[in-house]
């Protein structure tokens, strides 16, 4: 069976396309800098990829062929005010956690509904389920992608595709944030709070290895649940969603000290 996972050079990526490499799947990731890590990652093929660069999506198929498996995984977090974020800086990361991934699900899945089976796994975030402040942008575009697999999980269920979302609490990827922020903004001091605050909870957060543990036994599955959740904070959710959100605002304000 054939993989691909898309940011599969680091992080949670990595570590799934190396437990399925050694799963004995033959394994495609994708990478900006392929020639920078083909040396590391033994028995995973690593192609090109920008996500801000719609032009090399297309090229991915070509190499790949058919697949059985599409992990969209690509990401990157943010930190800033909405006030503040350029518009274009909206457009990016709505290219690079978003758009980039539905264009590029649109070229496998005739291949995929051909076949009659197979399985698109997006990687979300707990972002989706709870908005910390000056975070917005990021969960702007976990929000909506998490709405993208619930539909098209539900267009495609008849054909045998598979969708599922995975939503990933605080996980250690050693991924910094960009930031959009500096001394000159008004919300500084509460930006720097917030993103001290996350960075410790990342570097404190569970493995990658767990995502990429679920995402094999996802995989040896018939049926499949919408959303899975996993990792540092991810238990948390349920018993959120039972809590009015003016109570869970003021909460995740005292707890950034706001």
């Amino acid at each position: 069976m054939k993989i691909l996972i898309t940011g599969a050079s680091r992080g949670m990526g990595r570590a799934t396309a190396e437990l399925l490499s050694s799963k004995g799947y033959t394994v495609f990731g994708t990478t900006r800098f392929p020639e920078k890590y083909k040396e590391e990652i033994k028995g995973v093929k690593l192609l090109y990829l920008d996500m801000n660069k719609p032009e090399s999506i297309g090229k991915i198929p070509e190499i790949t062929g058919d697949v059985n498996i599409l992990i969209n995984n690509v990401g990157k977090t943010v930190i800033g005010s909405m006030e503040e974020t350029p518009l274009e800086k909206v457009v990016e990361y709505l290219w690079k956690n978003l758009i980039g991934h539905i264009k590029l699900t649109q070229y496998y899945l005739p291949s995929l509904r051909e076949k009659g089976n197979g399985y698109i796994i997006n990687i979300g975030s707990l972002a989706s389920e709870v908005v910390v402040p000056f975070n917005t942008l990021y969960s702007i575009t976990k929000f909506a992608l998490k709405a993208y697999t619930i539909g098209l999980r539900q267009e495609v269920l008849s054909s045998g595709i598979k969708v599922t979302l995975i939503e990933p609490g605080y996980i250690n990827t050693g991924f910094p944030q960009e930031v959009l922020f500096d001394q000159r903004s008004p919300y500084y001091s509460s930006m720097e709070k917030v993103k001290q605050i996350r960075d410790k909870l990342s570097k404190n957060g569970s493995s990658p290895d767990v995502v990429a543990e679920l995402i094999y036994k996802i995989i040896q599955k018939n049926k499949v649940k919408p959303i899975y959740r996993v990792g540092r904070g991810s238990k948390m959710i349920e018993i959120l969603k039972c809590i009015p959100q003016q109570l869970i605002e003021n909460a995740i304000l005292r707890y950034y000290n706001l």
